[in-house]
């Protein structure tokens, strides 16, 4: 019964381990995402800046 009960806790814990990784991972991914739209936008900014002064220079 004692040894039923350590592997059914080492189960457990290999679980838990396997799903706290897989929210580590997800968590990894939305930074990811989240950061490569920041630069979009950022890169978006700039070119809409380098235009409005490309037009202030031609009038």
């Amino acid at each position: 019964m004692k040894e039923l009960t350590e592997v059914m806790n080492l189960i457990a814990n290999i679980g838990m381990a396997t799903f706290l990784i897989s929210i580590n991972i997800c968590l990894c991914w939305a930074m990811i995402i989240g950061y490569k739209e920041q630069k979009a936008k950022e890169k978006a900014r700039k070119l809409k800046q380098l235009k409005e002064r490309r037009l202030r220079r031609s009038e």
